[in-house]
């Protein structure tokens, strides 16, 4: 399990050291100056993390507290395309820490080596950025610019991957978390947005030996229909159970969703 003061070392390391290598690194400090990458990256996430609407004027105040003494307008042209990719970077530094909770003791998931549920949000984005980080528009409410963040938690083993960060137009069928890290026995359960044939095939298709086989947990798209290897159609309001606590096992079916089919 990771304790809250690994997690704090961690960050001090990431905030203060990592900082200011992944500054130089991205084009944002190239030269020694009045502000840091260390200065920089602390003021945006501490300040907007205390008042999302701060200004530049509040940034400068956090930065005071650093001993960095800069103007408003000085600190305005400090934004950057190589402060963004300086922060985003810095973004990838804290998610690729492996954070770890005690593990869910429930006898019916030890069934599983690892049972996952991956979801995702969308984090609007000013229109100006829209070159960078395209988002769905087009309808009311919905911005040009927009990200996307896409994580899995182990409920089982308490780790967590992600955030994996594309733009806001990603579909969620073509999540950007990679199925091969999964492991063998494992069981994922996600909502319909990560509905899609082809995916669930990969998950399947990655267990075809009983040892290495993978599960997978969703409600049917609709439209969805199932067929037995054969080819007969299996209609589900006929066979299901109606009493709380029955099953039916079925064996591996067909799934077919408009011209696409698969194990």
């Amino acid at each position: 399990m990771t304790t809250v003061s690994q997690i704090a070392q961690t960050l001090q390391t990431i905030l203060n050291e990592r900082a200011n290598v992944v500054a130089r690194e991205t084009g944002f400090i190239q030269r020694c100056r009045q502000i840091d990458g260390a200065a920089f990256a602390q003021a945006e996430i501490f300040g907007h993390w205390q008042d999302p609407q701060t200004t530049v004027e509040g940034l400068t105040q956090i930065l005071q507290r650093r001993e960095v003494t800069i103007s408003a307008p000085g600190l305005s042209e400090r934004f950057t395309p190589p402060s963004a990719d300086f922060m985003h970077r810095m973004l990838q530094e804290v998610s690729q820490e492996q954070l770890e909770s005690d593990a869910v003791p429930i006898a019916l998931l030890r069934q599983f080596s690892a049972v996952y549920v991956q979801d995702s949000s969308i984090v609007g984005l000013p229109e100006q950025l829209a070159e960078g980080w395209r988002g769905c528009g087009g309808s009311a409410g919905s911005s040009q610019a927009a990200l996307k963040l896409f994580v899995r938690w182990d409920v089982l083993n308490g780790q967590l991957d992600g955030p994996v960060i594309p733009d806001g137009r990603h579909s969620d069928k073509r999540s950007p978390l990679d199925e091969e890290q999964t492991r063998d026995g494992s069981l994922e359960m996600d909502d319909l947005g990560f509905w899609a044939v082809a995916r669930l095939s990969q998950i399947a298709r990655r267990g075809q030996a009983r040892c290495h086989r993978r599960y997978f947990l969703s409600r049917l798209q609709p439209a969805t229909k199932l067929r037995r290897r054969n080819g007969a159609e299996i209609v589900l309001r006929g066979i299901l159970p109606l009493q709380l606590g029955e099953r039916v096992e079925l064996g591996r079916l067909w799934a077919v969703s408009g011209c696409r089919c698969a194990w």
